[in-house]
């Protein structure tokens, strides 16, 4: 089902009321559209979205969600071996690593449906996957973008990783970056009847979709470097990676039995078109004590259009 549609069926509350008048968001949706900033949906089995509550309450979920966002797996640790800010050799040639450890072990893939999908991937893009099982080819890639800006580093990376995370756990199970799709028909099946957060992604966020992969791989064609056809290992899932989480500024609302929970942030008074690329204003000056009391043992934040780990400050 087409979003649009979900919010003319059914209800729509946004703290505790039900909201008779939707056109402010099917308005705020098409604006989307026209700026081809894509509207994403992130589902979530209900044991993952509240695994530190007792039972799931869909109240303090959006008190949780509204307020800090949705990270990945890799912020429940406090400290794990994913990508820092600083990209090194070692970074390079991690990422060496796993895709050695998925293509050149293909016959050791249990799961039927991943192993086909893996090697149709492969078939489709041999040249370039053979690029990052040669190990000498690592100091290649280090070299290549050892002189460009932080920025321009984390996009390359980004990228190559991104294969390995639509692979799953099986390619690396330290991931720093989460899935969405296009589609809430995808979502909605990944949540198993849980939670669907729907959510939007302006330039300034860090993400891998339809919407910016032909300048991505331009970038990296300029640079001399492997790119790959169809991007996606699965691309009937219409996926969005995003780097780290999403941010609660750009969460519209979150979906649970057919119902959509606005964001308390989107302020329907406010300037769509400042809202859509600067995200909802939200005072997180108890950042720190609500985090505290969630899943979540780290966060990130953005400094000039650069994403930086909470401790990468620090370290």
């Amino acid at each position: 089902m087409e979003f649009e549609k979900f919010v003319k069926k059914h209800t729509l509350i946004k703290k505790g009321v039900i909201l008779q008048d939707k056109n402010t968001i099917l308005k705020f949706v098409n604006f989307l559209k026209r700026k081809n900033f894509p509207l994403v949906f992130r589902g979530e089995k209900l044991v993952f979205a509240q695994p530190h509550q007792p039972s799931f309450d869909i109240s303090k979920f959006q008190e949780e969600l509204f307020f800090i966002g949705c990270k990945g797996e890799h912020f429940w640790k406090k400290r794990t071996k994913s990508l820092k800010t600083n990209i090194t050799q070692t970074t390079i040639k991690t990422i060496f690593g796993y895709y050695t450890k998925v293509f050149s072990n293909m016959e050791k893939i249990n799961s039927k449906d991943l192993k086909q999908h893996i090697e149709s991937f492969y078939i489709t893009n041999e040249e370039s996957i053979d690029f990052f099982l040669k190990p000498n080819n690592a100091g290649v890639l280090y070299n290549a973008i050892k002189k460009l800006t932080i920025k321009e580093k984390h996009t390359i990376v980004d990228y190559y990783m991104g294969i390995l995370h639509t692979i799953g756990r099986y390619a690396n199970s330290d991931r720093h970056q989460i899935s969405t799709s296009t589609t809430l028909d995808t979502a909605n099946y990944f949540s198993n009847n849980g939670v669907v957060i729907v959510s939007w992604c302006p330039p300034m966020v860090a993400h891998i979709g339809k919407d910016n992969i032909d300048l991505i791989e331009t970038f990296l064609k300029s640079q001399e470097l492997p790119t790959f056809q169809n991007y996606y290992v699965y691309p009937e899932q219409k996926e969005t990676i995003l780097k780290y989480g999403i941010l609660p500024h750009y969460i519209l609302g979150v979906i649970y039995n057919t119902t959509l929970y606005v964001n308390y942030n989107f302020h329907f008074d406010s300037n769509l078109e400042e809202i859509a690329i600067t995200g909802c204003k939200i005072d997180q000056s108890d950042f720190e004590k609500i985090i505290s009391k969630s899943k979540y043992k780290r966060s990130f934040f953005y400094i000039d259009d650069i994403v930086f780990l909470e401790e990468d400050l620090y370290s």
